[in-house]
C-alpha cells in the first residue's frame, strides 16, 4: 500500500478517535448549565402569554430538560398557567398591568433566572370633550373620532351618557351610521317598518335599512 494511503488512513483513524474521546468526555461531564428560553421574546404586552422551555447545555449539544419552575418576583403581574414542578416547558400568563416578573428554574442542581418585561399600557391621549358630561378617559379618542364622523351624536341635551344602557334602537343606529360612513350600504327610503319607530325617530333610517336587508327580525316593534 502506498505511503500516502497509509498516512491518510492513520489521519482518519486519529480524527475519529479524538472525536469519540471528546464526545465521551463531554457525556461523562454531564449537564453543564441550563437556560430559560422563550418561544418569542421576553417582552410581551398585558394579557399576552409566553411559552418558555429549559435548554440543557451538554457542551457539544443542547436539549430540553425537566426542571421546577416558579415566580420569584412580580407575582402581582401574572402567573404560571399550570404546575410546572418537573416540566421541560411552562407557560406564563400576563395580567392587565405592566411590570417585570422574575422566572426561576432549578434542574439537576443547576438554576437560571430570567425577567419577563410586560409593557405598560400607553397613557390615554388627552382629547377635547365635545359632550356636556364626562366621557371615559380610556375611550376618549375613539369617542371623539366617532362624534366627528357623526356616528355618535349623543343625547339631545348634549350628554354622552357613559353610564346608561344602550337600547336596540341606539345600537342599530350606531351600526347603520358606521356602515354608511364606510360606504358599505346606501341610505334607503321606505315606509314605517316598526310601530314604535315612526318617521322622524332617530332610529327610523337604521330600522328601515336593516329590515329591508333582512338583518332584523319581522316583529311589529323594535323595543326594547
Amino acid at each position: 500500500m502506498a505511503p500516502r494511503v497509509i498516512l491518510g488512513l492513520l489521519l482518519l483513524a486519529s480524527m475519529a478517535f479524538i472525536s469519540s474521546y471528546s464526545l465521551g468526555a463531554n457525556n461523562l461531564a454531564g449537564l453543564r448549565g441550563i437556560e430559560i428560553r422563550p418561544y418569542g421574546d421576553f417582552t410581551i404586552d398585558p394579557g399576552e402569554s409566553l411559552l418558555m422551555t429549559i435548554e440543557g447545555d451538554y457542551a457539544t449539544y443542547t436539549v430540553p430538560v425537566r426542571g421546577a419552575w416558579r415566580i420569584t418576583g412580580g407575582e402581582e403581574y401574572g402567573w404560571l398557567t399550570a404546575r410546572c414542578d418537573a416540566s421541560k416547558s411552562c407557560e406564563f400568563q400576563a395580567g392587565d398591568y405592566g411590570g417585570e416578573v422574575t422566572i426561576y428554574v432549578d434542574a439537576n442542581g443547576l438554576s437560571d433566572e430570567q425577567t419577563i418585561h410586560i409593557r405598560k399600557p400607553a397613557a390615554p391621549k388627552p382629547v377635547k370633550n365635545p359632550f356636556s358630561d364626562a366621557i371615559p378617559d380610556w375611550a376618549g379618542e375613539p369617542i371623539v373620532e366617532l362624534k366627528n364622523r357623526s356616528i355618535l351624536r349623543g343625547y339631545d341635551d348634549g350628554r354622552y351618557g357613559a353610564g346608561e344602557l344602550l337600547t336596540r334602537g341606539q345600537l342599530l343606529t350606531i351600526f347603520y351610521r358606521t356602515l354608511v360612513s364606510l360606504h358599505a350600504i346606501q341610505p334607503v327610503s321606505c315606509q314605517q317598518v316598526y310601530k314604535d319607530v315612526p318617521a322622524g325617530h332617530y332610529a327610523f333610517d337604521a330600522a328601515c335599512a336593516f329590515r329591508k336587508n333582512g338583518w332584523m327580525d319581522s316583529l311589529s316593534t323594535l323595543s326594547p
